[in-house]
């Protein structure tokens, strides 16, 4: 998360210093990831789908290109599924068990990239844009069975607590609608893992994630502009 963050404050000042004033914006966005079929050590989890808040910005590169940086945070999920105990080998008279286990995911995504128009530009009043960044998910689960009585069956299954990150990339399309004092945006993009394979706990990613946020214009000039503008008046 720090080196990408440096890289875009890095890239951000490079550009002041060429065009010498800056078309920042910075916003906030609601999230809903789609994570589809997840199965790892956690069982199979299926299909799941959590909400979170976000922190954007970005930094006009050209009238059609710019470059952006953002930050998920997504709500835990919660996911029941049951396994099944068995007798141990003296105790065959006894039927088999469903024993529920209780897993919890939490997930937060930072990311960066490059934005780029093709319907539209940077000021029109409605734009369409594809995009495409690089990425980190951070990713901890854990589950725990409920209690069964552990001396006459046999659950094959560990209690696990576990983090990882996962290096991403992502694609994806978005429609932006300039409202004067900020713009409106919503955007769908595809996320995959880029290093490693499909995460062994819980399968995340590949992803999909849809966002609907805004963003507000912050203008920084150069100090040598400043000094001439006072000095013109």
């Amino acid at each position: 998360m720090r080196v990408l963050v440096r890289v875009f404050v890095m890239l951000i000042y490079i550009l002041i210093c060429i065009n010498g004033e800056a078309q920042l914006s910075g916003g906030g966005n609601i999230s809903c990831v789609w994570m589809p079929q997840s199965k790892g050590k956690l069982g199979e989890l299926g299909d799941l789908t959590t909400v979170g808040l976000g922190i954007n910005s970005d930094f006009q590169v050209r009238k059609k290109v710019n470059i952006y940086a953002g930050f998920n945070y997504y709500l835990p999920i919660r996911h029941v599924h049951y396994l099944t105990a068995t007798p141990k080998n003296n105790l065959s008279s006894l039927s088999n068990k469903l024993v529920a286990n209780n897993s919890r995911i939490s997930t937060s995504h930072v990311y960066s990239g490059i934005r780029g128009y093709f319907a539209g530009d940077n000021n029109s009043e409605v734009a369409l844009y594809g995009l495409a960044d690089l990425g980190g998910w951070f990713v901890s689960g854990r589950s725990k069975v409920d209690d069964f009585d552990r001396e006459t069956l046999h659950l094959d299954h560990s209690e696990l607590k576990y983090r990882t990150i996962i290096l991403t990339g992502a694609g994806g399309v978005g429609l932006e609608r300039n409202l004067k004092t900020f713009k409106f945006f919503l955007e769908t993009r595809v996320n995959f893992a880029l290093i490693g394979k499909r995460n062994e706990y819980n399968g995340v990613p590949p992803s999909i994630d849809f966002n609907v946020g805004v963003r507000f214009p912050i203008k920084i000039k150069k100090k040598e502009e400043e000094e001439e503008e006072k000095g013109e008046e």
